[in-house]
């Protein structure tokens, strides 16, 4: 109990800290842990993409994981994939705690054709973890946000990177075919390719809303 007392006073100075921080920064939170340089689990960076009274919308900074969308390739919709059922079961259990996965608020998530592909669009989801819709993107995203890093676990995993050491990543809403998903280039921009489901070289970028009342935070905020 003490150790969780002196938690929370850290996170309120660290607050009290970023208040000050220039209109236009990166703002950042650190909630929960996932392996990231090695086999070691390290606290995971957020990007602060949105934020009510009591809640925040958090995109992973850097591409956590590099997964295939579905393990068998076929035809597959969000709602069936197996990313989600991966963010939602494996990395929701791996990289929070039981505290934590309490903070995690359930998102009621739009997944229809917003990028126009005329594909199947399958059902609207409950999801605590996952994966930006194109339309989400285009409304949170800034150019600097778009393009990422991956982490070193991910690369192990097949990240493929560009020349500056960017990668592509997932999104939800459907592609191109029925077995390939959007996704951002490794340059910034929806990917203008198919890649197919079962590909394992496009990095994963969880987002989730979080409660952030001061009795339940346990995020560490800083600025970027």
């Amino acid at each position: 109990m003490k150790r969780i007392s002196l938690f929370l006073v850290s996170c309120m100075l660290m607050l009290c800290m970023t208040a000050s921080a220039e209109e236009g920064q990166m703002r950042t939170v650190y909630f929960g842990s996932f392996p990231q340089q090695g086999s070691d689990a390290e606290p995971i960076e957020w990007i602060v993409l949105d934020e009510t009274e009591d809640s925040m919308l958090l995109l992973a900074k850097e591409c956590l994981a590099s997964l295939p969308w579905h393990n068998d390739h076929r035809a597959v919709t969000w709602d069936q994939s197996d990313l989600r059922a991966w963010l939602n079961g494996g990395f929701l259990q791996t990289a929070f705690t039981t505290e934590e996965q309490e903070q995690i608020l359930f998102t009621d998530l739009d997944n229809s054709d917003v990028l126009g592909y005329g594909t199947p669009i399958g059902a609207d989801t409950r999801d605590r973890v996952f994966l930006l819709s194109g339309m989400e993107s285009q409304t949170y995203l800034s150019d600097a946000i778009r393009t990422v890093t991956p982490t070193r676990y991910a690369i192990i995993q097949g990240a493929y990177t560009n020349s500056a050491g960017q990668c592509a990543w997932w999104l939800r809403s459907p592609g191109m075919t029925p077995t390939s998903p959007a996704y951002f280039a490794s340059a910034g921009s929806i990917g203008s390719r198919a890649h197919e489901v079962d590909e394992t070289i496009i990095g994963v970028r969880p987002a989730l809303w979080i409660r952030t009342e001061a009795n339940a935070s346990t995020a560490k905020e800083g600025v970027q």
